[in-house]
């Protein structure tokens, strides 16, 4: 009983959670951004990944503070 009680709490912070996450930006842009963030990460970046990361804007949009211009 007490097994089934801690699972059903567990499930419904988790609901709780997911629903309150909703319309915000997500830590990872996708699926190969996860994978390279968990996994990949302490390989040598290739061109491929540069690329990839670019087009997928993987590191979100540049945003400058006032008075700084872009470089």
């Amino acid at each position: 009983m007490t097994k089934r009680l801690l699972f059903a709490a567990v499930i419904v912070v988790f609901l709780a959670g997911c629903g309150a996450s909703g319309n915000k930006n997500y830590m990872y842009k996708n699926w190969s951004h996860l994978k390279y963030s968990w996994w990949k990460y302490k390989e040598p970046v290739n061109e491929e990944t540069v690329k990839r990361s670019q087009a997928e804007e993987w590191w979100g949009k540049q945003v400058l503070a006032p008075g700084e211009v872009e470089k």
